[in-house]
């Protein structure tokens, strides 16, 4: 895994969550429990586009990732959430080889917003997944990949959301070769 990307990433993603949840600490907000909040869920769907960028030693320029997910979210915090996802959309297409990579999986996110109770306004998340897909990434020789994703939202009232995300996907060194691919983007998704 290319270690300046998440040298880069983690450093701010730790300062907007601590940002995030400093104000709900001192507040002394209720807990849900990771179980108890279940049935008060929503669910949601969200197709995200991101660009590739050269990380370590392989340029992803021109690379295109496609996802399309389904996720139950649940509230576990006043500010905060956990949610189950399905991928029945993964697209990755190379540029160079020009090739197309099909798949779909499975993953959980955790989400902390601006505003406590309604769940809208800003907020950050980080997220995994498996995924399984046809073919290699150039310099992956798995076909099963794991996909880390955080990312920084708006959560409309109106029930819409976008979120400009960083991902990575690779095969953590589980398979012979495992060069990993980096992208940055936007998704746009509803709540219902």
């Amino acid at each position: 895994m290319p270690t300046r990307f998440f040298s880069t990433i983690a450093p701010l993603g730790s300062l907007l969550v601590a940002a995030l949840v400093a104000p709900m600490i001192t507040a002394g907000e209720d807990t849900y429990g990771v179980i108890d909040g279940f049935r008060d869920g929503r669910w949601r769907t969200e197709v995200g586009v991101s660009t590739g960028f050269h990380s370590g030693n392989r340029s992803r320029t021109g690379d295109m990732l496609v996802t399309g997910n389904v996720e139950y979210e649940w509230p576990v915090f006043a500010r905060c959430s956990l949610g189950l996802r399905a991928y029945p959309l993964f697209l990755y297409h190379q540029n160079d080889p020009s090739d197309t990579l099909w798949g779909g999986g499975i993953g959980t996110v955790g989400r902390v917003y601006q505003n406590a109770g309604d769940r809208n306004g800003w907020f950050g998340e980080a997220g995994a997944g498996v995924i399984w897909h046809t073919n290699h990434i150039e310099g992956n020789s798995a076909t099963m990949d794991f996909l880390l994703e955080a990312g920084v939202g708006y959560q409309f009232k109106n029930n819409w959301h976008v979120t400009l995300q960083a991902s990575h996907l690779s095969n953590a060194g589980l398979s012979e070769n495992n060069a990993g691919a980096n992208s940055l983007g936007l998704a746009v998704g509803f709540t219902f």
